[in-house]
């Protein structure tokens, strides 16, 4: 049976990483077709959609492409990111690489300065 395909961990503003935030998924997502995890339409920040300047790459946290980029990095405009609590949703219809539905929550708090 595949492994669920949830958010393990949001995170945002790492050491290196200013106004970057960061969603670990537990397996490689999408980057093409109507599940694009690189589409800023398939996410909103505090309830609104991600603001103009918003920019979305890929990484991967075990250097296996093989089973996907597992890791999507939000950089929104400086100041976008509010000081105490942000929440990240994503959207629920979102699919794995493998055509997993996510499962598990789809908003989750951003915990600020966290790598």
């Amino acid at each position: 049976m595949a492994s669920p395909f949830e958010i393990a961990k949001v995170t945002a503003n790492a050491k290196d990483e200013k106004d970057v935030i960061r969603i670990k998924f537990t397996e490689g997502v999408q980057y093409t077709g109507m599940y694009d995890a690189t589409n800023t339409a398939q996410y909103t920040l505090n309830g609104k959609n991600l603001p103009v300047g918003t920019s979305i790459s890929l990484a991967d946290s075990d250097d296996d492409i093989t089973n996907g980029l597992d890791i999507v990095k939000i950089k929104v405009p400086a100041g976008t990111l509010k000081t105490l609590s942000n929440v990240i949703t994503v959207n629920k219809e979102l699919q794995s690489y493998d055509n997993s539905v996510l499962t598990g929550g789809y908003e989750k708090a951003v915990l600020l300065g966290l790598n």
